[in-house]
């Protein structure tokens, strides 16, 4: 019995060991990922030259942008700040956490609404989501709001859809948790809770700007990481109106959309085709129950020599 239990300890710190290295590998690969997110985020020229722009017109068109990828369904500006990025909406909301807005891999993301939302923004709630980057990019000016003359100074923006132009304007800005069911559960909220939306903002905002708004009001939320590993999400609580002007979105550039995608695409030196924080979770829980394991058989080699040593006494 003694000899099987060594056998066993020997296979689990063998098992430990190995776990244990793969930890250390993914922890190394971790910081290179939080090196290329730092570095992620900034759009090529040919895509910037894409950018919709206000015009006086009666037609409107995300056409070449749709061709680079289908899953863009605009494009959203806030003045003076670095949020000015392509929206996509993906298969759901872990689609887009780490590919670019042409779905390939990409560790900053990109700028996604909700997948339960209309694409079209024809929802009275809507909410899009961005990485918190170190760098300033994606949805990391969302936290310079939490200034006070920053916010004050920073009201306005532009949101552009496939059929229509809206002008963003800023109501409040909060910190809340990632699990808020009146911000959050789309589901429940998309189309019939406005009231209890508004107030809630009301009660939670740090800052709150001038503009009214109303029951019937097009809301939507930005919302990014407060900081990294936190459940707190920084978010900006916005009202979208149609603007009043009769605008075109034109397209500046004059490459194709198979130009751009091959002068646009994200370089690194590899990726992981699978998410390193699942496997380094299930390797962590592979490891605590060795861990527990390994304990156990301790002590049940200990009581077997132990009884062992008793009734060699008892011979003597």
């Amino acid at each position: 019995m003694d000899k099987s239990i060594k056998i066993i300890n020997k296979i689990i710190d063998f098992v430990m060991t190995i776990v244990f290295l793969l930890l250390i590998i993914i922890g190394i690969y971790a910081i290179y990922d939080n090196y290329l997110v730092q570095k992620s985020g900034e759009l090529p020229e040919d895509v910037l030259a894409l950018k919709p722009s206000k015009e006086t017109t009666s037609d409107i068109s995300l056409k070449e942008l749709k061709e680079l990828n289908s899953d863009i369904v605009g494009w959203i500006t806030l003045d003076d700040t670095s949020i000015d990025f392509p929206v996509v909406k993906g298969a759901d909301n872990d689609d887009y956490l780490d590919k670019n807005y042409l779905h390939e891999y990409s560790t900053g993301g990109s700028i996604f609404l909700d997948y339960r939302n209309d694409a079209l923004f024809g929802d009275q709630y809507s909410v899009i989501y961005g990485h918190n980057i170190r760098s300033g990019l994606m949805f990391s000016d969302i936290k310079e709001y939490g200034d006070e003359e920053f916010f004050n100074t920073h009201l306005h923006g532009t949101l552009y859809t496939e059929n229509k132009i809206y002008d963003v304007e800023v109501l409040s800005y909060a910190v809340i948790l990632g699990t808020e069911d009146y911000v959050f559960d789309l589901f429940r909220v998309r189309n019939q809770f406005n009231p209890i939306i508004i107030q809630f903002f009301k009660e939670r905002a740090a800052h709150t700007s001038e503009f009214e708004v109303s029951n019937d009001d097009k809301l939507l939320v930005l919302s990014t990481c407060d900081s990294m590993g936190s459940f707190d999400r920084a978010v900006l609580f916005t009202k979208i109106v149609e603007s009043s002007e009769d605008k075109k979105i034109t397209q500046v550039a004059e490459k194709t959309p198979t130009k751009i995608i091959k002068n646009s695409q994200v370089k690194s030196s590899f990726k992981l085709s699978f998410s390193y924080r699942k496997i380094a979770i299930i390797l962590l829980s592979i490891f605590v129950i060795f861990l527990f394991l390994s304990f156990a058989f301790r002590l049940i080699r200990l009581y077997y020599s132990r009884k062992k040593i008793r009734a060699d006494k008892e011979v003597i």
